[in-house]
């Protein structure tokens, strides 16, 4: 399944598989909008599977988001990805929400 996202009121939800090549496609343009929401849900329950590439597009979220004053909440996080959270110790950054 390739990466898609879909972004409903201040949920921003991801599917399919995020590397390399679709994190390049993720529009600065959406991240800044999404900064200007006080706080924003970021939804993994159908992502299958997140590499480094994928992790640095939800640092620069998360970064951005920050920056702004506002808060990223982590929802619906799999149990392959939260080992991968640990693992990077992303777990004690990420403000993850089971």
């Amino acid at each position: 399944m390739s990466f898609q996202y879909k972004i409903e009121d201040r949920t921003i939800s991801f599917s399919g598989k995020l590397l390399e090549s679709t994190s390049i496609n993720f529009d600065d343009q959406l991240i800044e909008s999404l900064c200007k929401q006080p706080e924003v849900k970021v939804d993994l329950k159908h992502l299958e599977y997140l590499n480094s590439s994928g992790l640095a597009l939800l640092i620069r979220l998360f970064t951005r988001i920050r920056n702004h004053g506002n808060e990223m909440i982590i929802t619906n996080v799999s149990e392959k990805i939260s080992k991968l959270f640990i693992m990077t110790k992303l777990n004690t950054i990420f403000n993850i929400n089971q």
